[in-house]
């Protein structure tokens, strides 16, 4: 016997599995009322089922008047035929002898793995992605038509411009999703899947409309750069603060402004005094240009600064100001060699702190020499401390050429960084000299400089500005010009020693 099954999906390995149920005809016992517990059917096979009627069981079946095991009704030769991807013909041979009782035949299958590969009948369809997140999101499809066997499914999201598309293998026909991660942040693509099997080709779905990733914080800016005052021929005091948007994968947005926050005066970034911060706000612009922000009165951090002595009741404000100016060095061109007691802005006492305002000052150092004595104190804003070296000394007029270049050079060697502050009650009479010859001294022990530098111009330029302070301090000094003495400042000058 045969018969031809014809199925939606591919034919699998075939269990086949054959009920055969006989004629029920009358016989002593069966069909007959009996009770359930205990049971009263006698014969072979029987039950008394809750109808309180003795029948065969499920594994017996009605024959010449009693119950016979169903295991003598198997069929046999099982044979399949004309198999191909959607049917095939399914024959056996029904039991022998037992005709007169079978009146039809149930064909069960089941499909596993051993398949009969063909190709997809039609394209997958993708559906709407979901669980959309910063860097990734799901994407479902399904595939229509008969199973075709083995599929492998590929996913295929592609970017816009600027970013990598990306390609997810998934295998199993019945494994229809993916989470698609690895994905740039606040950023479009679409989705098409493609199936393949072993044979014929691969059907592709139509591409989807374009989904975005959730958007995050925008990554950092691009060429940030300070054009500092020393780089600029127009005014030396003025710095330009300048950047560009952060790369295209790492805007994450659409960037509304840009926030620039800087240090209110000139306040150094490590002095621990003031803190303010100002903010300034600028509104993004489409394109890859610069955004820039110019700041006046910018002063270098390692430059001079020029005053004179505070008044008593500017001390206070003095010491704020050396501390939040970054100011590391003092120099102080006294009147005369003897310095007024009244003067003094510093603590008296040694080893003991003293407390000016916003600060605590401390001497930790004291050495007297000749032509100046040199102090070392420590201010702190309770958060910060720090070490101010302090030179006090006679006007440049009382110095002598050598001694003057002696005691530049005891300064240099004690500045590491920051600022130096001069004050002088002669005003440039005595910080115009310094800052030349210390300019000289800088430029000569700079080793990628030394070789650029005309001594002998520089000396001329130290003797003429000595002689003109000079000139201001009495009317009749006479000018630097023995041979010996100039002489005398020139090797003073080296550096090297």
């Amino acid at each position: 016997m045969w018969c031809l099954l014809r199925t939606m999906e591919t034919v699998h390995y075939f269990a086949l599995l054959v009920n055969l149920v006989s004629l029920t005809r009358s016989c002593h016992g069966l069909g007959q009322t009996c009770t359930v517990n205990p049971s009263n059917c006698t014969c072979t096979g029987e039950v008394c089922l809750g109808s309180n009627t003795c029948v065969c069981d499920s594994e017996h079946y009605t024959a010449n008047g009693g119950c016979t095991e169903i295991a003598q009704l198997q069929v046999t030769s099982i044979t399949f035929s004309q198999v191909d991807t959607t049917s095939m013909i399914v024959s056996w041979t029904p039991p022998s002898g037992k005709s007169g009782f079978i009146y039809d035949y149930k064909v069960q299958w089941r499909s596993n793995d051993n398949t009969i590969v063909g190709e997809p009948q039609a394209p997958p369809v993708v559906k709407p992605v979901v669980d959309i997140g910063k860097t990734s999101f799901n994407v479902s499809w399904s595939l229509i038509g008969p199973r075709p066997g083995q599929v492998t499914y590929t996913v295929i999201l592609t970017a816009d411009m600027g970013a990598d598309s990306k390609k997810y293998n998934v295998t199993g026909y019945l494994n229809n999703s993916w989470i698609a991660d690895g994905l740039e942040e606040y950023w479009n693509y679409t989705v098409s899947v493609k199936a393949i099997t072993n044979v014929g080709c691969a059907k592709t779905s139509d591409i989807t409309q374009k989904y975005r990733t959730l958007h995050s914080a925008p990554g950092a800016v691009t060429d940030f750069e300070a054009v500092k005052a020393e780089q600029r021929s127009d005014n030396f005091h003025k710095m330009t603060i300048r950047w560009k948007a952060p790369s295209l994968l790492e805007r994450n947005s659409d960037i509304k402004e840009y926030v620039l926050k800087h240090n209110v005066g000139n306040i150094a970034t490590n002095s621990g005094v003031g803190g303010e911060l100002k903010t300034m706000s600028f509104t993004s612009e489409t394109g890859d240009g610069f955004y820039s922000q110019e700041f006046d009165g910018c002063w270098p951090e390692k430059d001079y600064k020029l005053c004179f002595n505070p008044t008593i009741d500017k001390v206070n404000q003095f010491w704020t100001m050396i501390f939040e100016e970054a100011v590391y060095t003092i120099v102080m061109f006294a009147e005369s060699k003897a310095h007024k007691k009244e003067s003094r802005y510093w603590p008296s006492d040694f080893n003991e702190p003293t407390n000016y305002g916003h600060v605590d000052l401390e001497v930790t150092y004291l050495n007297t020499h000749n032509a100046y004595t040199h102090m070392k104190i420590n201010i702190c804003n309770r958060l910060t401390t720090r070490t101010v070296n302090h030179f006090q000394c006679a006007p440049v007029s009382t110095f002598s050429p050598d001694g003057f270049v002696y005691f530049v050079k005891c300064v240099r060697s004690n500045v590491k960084t920051g600022r130096i502050l001069l004050q002088s009650s002669k005003g440039l009479a005595s910080t115009v000299p310094f800052v030349v010859l210390d300019t000289c001294l800088q430029q000569l022990s700079d080793g990628a400089l030394a070789e650029k530098v005309d001594v002998y111009k520089m000396l001329e330029l130290f003797i003429f500005t000595h002689d003109c302070v000079q000139r201001l301090g009495t009317g009749d000094y006479e000018p630097l010009q023995n041979t010996a003495q100039i002489e005398s400042v020139y090797q003073t000058l080296q550096v090297d020693d």
